[in-house]
């Protein structure tokens, strides 16, 4: 059985445990949000041993250079001996730029870009010494200078309510990133894309269709956004007047209910993308929303022909 030798004692790792696992239930305050290996907070630094590859995916190679690794998806079979990372290592400090309400349930913030990011990746933003939150990137670096985020506004959410009504502009947050591979990526400009959200998935979506415009994309691009009802939409305007400056740009809006009338369709975004695309072979697919929509729509894309390399994924976790 293999053990963590942490802070000068040894920990017993159970079957099926990772590290952060095993120093939680010894009673250690280590930093965590998702568990699922993609925001990042739980990350520690190697002092002994030999790491799982699964445990440094996605880290950048000064990140793996420098020993760090996810906590969460560390699942050794030797002893390791490991040690916390100072959070102020890994943060810098963004002032907001601008809040505003994009409809009634999403906020706007931007912040200073003070780091290089590419549109479609995330950042995570700490609350406090152990509370982060995640959030994709929807602005576009070259064009816009700043970083845009979209945050869903859950009632007595500690970061979306609680926290967010406090900010103003000229606040400091600290930020950890970016991170993520959904991103505009390919040498063939005339390529279909096909882009497809559900809520705030729309964020990176918006980002990575305006970064593919503005890298000279000449394939169509058919973005889809998907809602429970049609007044969870927004940025509708916008994104109609970049369909009518782009001919090869279209935009669709589905809405399971449209109580209001409103210029979107009305149905199932599933059914509406195997009927538009019953083949999606040679396209390359962006899906960004809830794990069970992603994890639906992309097994409808790659049976339909899409392959999975050209499957770009930005799962967004709860809470």
């Amino acid at each position: 059985m293999a053990k963590i030798h942490f802070e000068n004692e040894a920990y017993s790792l159970n079957e099926g445990d990772s590290v952060l696992d095993t120093l939680l239930e010894a009673g250690h305050d280590i930093p965590f949000s998702c568990k699922e290996g993609a925001c990042q907070s739980c990350l520690m630094k190697l002092e002994e041993g030999s790491l799982p590859p699964e445990s440094q995916a996605g880290l950048s190679e000064v990140q793996v250079k420098l020993g760090y690794f996810m906590s969460c998806s560390c699942k050794p079979s030797a002893d390791l001996k490991v040690a916390q990372v100072d959070a102020g290592q890994l943060t810098v400090e963004s002032k907001i730029i601008t809040i505003d309400q994009l409809n009634d349930s999403i906020l706007r913030l931007r912040l200073e870009a003070v780091f290089d990011f590419l549109s479609g990746q995330y950042i995570s933003i700490w609350i406090d010494d152990n509370t982060t939150r995640s959030y994709s990137l929807a602005s576009v670096k070259a064009v816009d200078n700043f970083i845009e985020l979209h945050i869903k506004v859950i009632p007595d959410g500690i970061f979306s309510d609680k926290y967010c009504r406090r900010l103003n502009i000229g606040d400091k947050l600290k930020i950890q990133g970016p991170i993520g591979k959904c991103i505009y990526a390919t040498n063939n400009k005339s390529q279909a894309l096909l882009l497809a959200g559900i809520g705030t998935g729309l964020a990176p979506l918006y980002g990575i269709l305006r970064d593919a415009l503005h890298q000279g994309h000449e394939g169509p691009i058919h973005l889809i956004v998907g809602a429970k009802q049609a007044s969870n939409f927004y940025l509708v305007e916008e994104l109609n007047q970049i369909a009518a400056k782009n001919s090869q740009v279209k935009v669709t809006f589905i809405a399971q209910e449209n109580n209001n009338q409103s210029a979107c369709e009305t149905g199932d975004l599933y059914q509406y993308v195997a009927e538009q695309y019953p083949s999606t072979k040679d396209m390359r697919v962006y899906l960004c929303g809830a794990k069970t929509f992603i994890k639906k729509l992309r097994k409808q894309c790659f049976l339909a022909g899409a392959d999975r390399d050209c499957i770009h994924m930005d799962v967004f976790l709860p809470g």
